[in-house]
This record gives structure tokens, C-alpha cells and sequence, in this order.
């Protein structure tokens, strides 16, 4: 269940919905129906299906009237919908809030503690970034979906600029043939396709076999496999995979002559046949490991102070587009009758709008210094080897 802000006895409500599927968006296999429900529960008004507005991958919203909201105090709106085909119908319940006046913003800044892309939502935007000037843009609509638009444009700008996943993805490597009955398919089974990795005999008493995959923040190993020859030759079981470095993308393999390990160590205890590298004459193989794996956060939740930056960015190119849009682009208006005159400046500096400060203010929070402690702090410091 999740909380929204208020809204207005009386008034229409564009209720925005938006479905994440194990940390990933997507579009939800059938919309069934949106139930509003009074302060006890009881159903009042039903939204079928058909009413319900795709406005964006995995992002809906429907229309609740304002005949409905007739009263003071808490209602609910309740999504039913499928998310795959095969899986079960689900429920999701949230709150709604309904005033005779609109009161002072109160944004509770705890819910960011731990936010997952699915927080990140128009909603959170106007109750806790935009409400400084929730006055002045209450005549202005601004739907769901274009707020969405700019969060998630400074989703994918956070992630090239930190050069760090802000959800779980997926990675699964050939050899398989995508296009046989049953194999594993883009976007369901995997977001991306990954490269196979060199394999290097590594003298020592342990006998280990490391590599370092193309991307850290490695959540788990799903499947560790020998490839030769265009063909698999091994499967490594994941018993045998340490994980102590794989914040850093290490992956470290070591065998142990425990259950299927005498199929893979010869008679010396080496790793792998000798006949192996004999057959290609180097103590090297280009291309032989194959590995399944998922990086990203760790329990789906991003850092408190990335959320923050994020919503702020979001935040700086709404306010100053809509101060744009009000304004006309123009900084000030004069008027004068019979002597008097008035002026009125809508710019708190000569290149803002009349958000000025507000923006000002935000994107000193997104300074280079603010930034680069950001990075420092999520990926670690830089470690060079001369």
C-alpha cells in the first residue's frame, strides 16, 4: 500500500499507476479493473479495464470523479490487474486524501531511506520537491506522465554519468539459439547478452581460475559454463564460485574433489584436462567462459542521496519549462494608469524564470563537488596499478 498526496473535495482525480515485475517496468498483461473504496473499505465506484490509460511503459492512469470524493477523509484506490500471463492477479491499494482546503506541504523526507525505481514517481515529485511552489503552479496541469518523462530522462542520465545500474539487470551469454521453441527470450529471461571470457591456467597451491566480468556490482552467479569450440564442455557448479569480490565483478573459481569435481579435475588435480590446452598450445582460452549472472543494487533499493539528486534534476527542467510556458519567456510586466504604475518581475535572476530559486537552490545540490563525493561513494575510489 502506498500514500498520496491530497486533493480537493469535489474535484475530478487523475490517479497514476505505475507496475514493476522483479525490479523490472513493464507493461501488466491485463489491467482488470481500479476499485475506489470509501474510508471503510466498501467499494463506491468501479473503473473497468477499458478505462484505464496506457501513457507509458508499465505507467497507467485513470480518472476518478469528483462526485465520488464527495466528502472529507481518506479513500482508497485499488488497481487489480495481471502481470504476466502465467502468474496470479494481483492487488495493489493505495490512499487518497481528500480536504475541503488545501494545507501546508508536510513532505516526509524518511521515504526516501530506502527508494527503488518505483518510488521514483510523479507523485513523490510533487510532494516532496515541488511543494515550495505548489501555489503557484495549482492552475497549471501537469499529468503523471510528463513528470514520469523527466524523472526518468534523469534516471538514464545518472546512469551513464555514474556509470552504475539503478536496477537489477539481467545478463545471459551464448551458446543458445534464440530462436528455438523454449529458448530463453529479450526482456522476459534477459535484459542483456553478454561475452564470453577468456579462460588462463593460474599455478598455486589452490588451483584457482578467476576472471573479471564487464560490469561490478555483481548481485548473483546464475550459471557458470566452459564453452570450446562453439559447444558447451563444462559446467561449473556454483558451489564452486566465491563471491567475496563481487562488488568489484571478480568472479573466482575454485574446484573441490567433492560430487562431480572428478569429472573435471585429471589425475594431477589440475583444473580442466591438460589435453585442453595441449590441443590449442597456450596455457590460455579466448572465449571459453560463458556466465549468467544479475548486477545491479543489491536488494533493489538505490542510496538515499541518488534518489535526491535524481528527483532534483527531474525537478530543475520541469520548473523551468513550466516557468517558461507561464511567463511567456518574458522577465518582467509594467503597467501604469492615471500615474500609478506597477512592475512585476518573474525573474529571480537575469536567465531564470520565476521558479528561479527554487532551481537555483536545487542545483547547487547537484554541484561538481557534490557530484564527484557521489560517485566516490558509490563506486568506491579509483585504484591504479603502476
Amino acid at each position: 500500500m502506498g500514500n498520496r498526496f491530497e486533493t480537493l473535495i469535489g474535484q475530478d482525480l487523475v490517479a497514476g499507476f505505475r507496475h514493476l515485475y522483479s525490479g523490472t517496468i513493464m507493461d501488466v498483461h491485463d489491467m482488470q479493473e481500479v476499485r475506489i473504496l470509501d474510508s471503510n473499505l466498501n467499494t463506491i465506484h468501479v473503473i473497468p479495464g477499458t478505462s484505464v490509460t496506457r501513457t507509458g511503459l508499465g505507467t497507467y492512469e485513470a480518472v476518478i470523479p469528483g462526485s465520488v470524493l464527495n466528502t472529507p477523509g481518506t479513500y482508497y484506490d485499488v488497481w487489480r490487474f495481471q502481470p504476466l500471463s502465467t502468474s496470479a492477479v494481483r492487488n495493489l491499494r493505495f490512499s487518497i486524501n481528500v480536504v475541503t482546503h488545501e494545507s501546508a506541504a508536510q513532505p516526509d523526507f524518511n521515504t526516501l531511506l530506502n527508494c527503488t525505481l518505483g518510488d521514483l514517481s510523479a507523485c513523490m515529485l510533487k510532494r516532496m520537491y515541488l511543494w515550495p511552489v505548489r501555489s503557484s503552479i495549482a492552475n497549471y496541469y501537469l499529468p503523471d506522465d510528463l513528470l514520469q518523462h523527466h524523472i526518468d530522462s534523469a534516471i538514464s542520465h545518472f546512469q551513464l554519468m555514474l556509470s552504475l545500474p539503478l536496477r537489477q539487470i539481467r545478463v545471459m551469454t551464448k551458446p543458445f539459439n534464440p530462436d528455438l521453441p523454449g529458448a530463453p527470450q529479450a526482456g522476459i529471461d534477459y535484459d542483456e547478452l553478454g561475452s564470453l571470457l577468456q579462460y588462463s591456467v593460474i599455478e598455486g597451491k589452490d588451483r584457482w581460475s578467476s576472471f573479471r566480468l564487464p560490469h561490478s556490482q555483481i548481485v548473483r552467479i546464475n550459471s557458470v559454463r566452459g564453452v570450446y569450440n562453439n559447444r558447451v564442455v563444462y559446467y561449473i557448479p556454483i558451489e564452486w564460485v566465491d563471491g567475496n569480490e563481487f562488488s568489484n565483478g571478480w568472479v573466482r573459481i575454485r574446484p573441490t574433489t567433492a560430487g562431480v569435481s572428478r569429472y573435471l579435475l585429471d589425475e594431477t588435480g589440475r583444473f580442466l584436462e591438460w589435453m585442453l590446452f595441449e590441443s590449442v598450445g597456450t596455457t590460455t582460452v579466448p572465449g571459453f567462459w560463458a556466465v549468467d549472472y544479475t548486477y545491479g543494487p543489491k536488494d533493489g533499493t538505490i542510496p538515499k542521496a541518488l534518489c535526491d539528486t535524481i528527483m532534483k534534476r527531474a525537478s530543475i527542467h520541469i520548473l523551468d519549462q513550466l516557468g517558461m510556458e507561464i511567463t511567456r519567456g518574458i522577465g518582467t510586466r509594467s503597467a501604469g494608469v492615471d500615474g500609478l504604475s506597477s512592475s512585476l518581475s518573474y525573474m529571480a535572476s537575469a536567465d531564470r524564470s520565476m521558479f528561479g530559486s527554487l532551481v537555483a537552490r536545487y542545483e547547487q545540490d547537484l554541484s561538481e563537488e557534490h557530484m564527484m563525493n557521489l560517485r566516490r561513494k558509490l563506486k568506491g575510489p579509483t585504484i591504479f596499478i603502476m
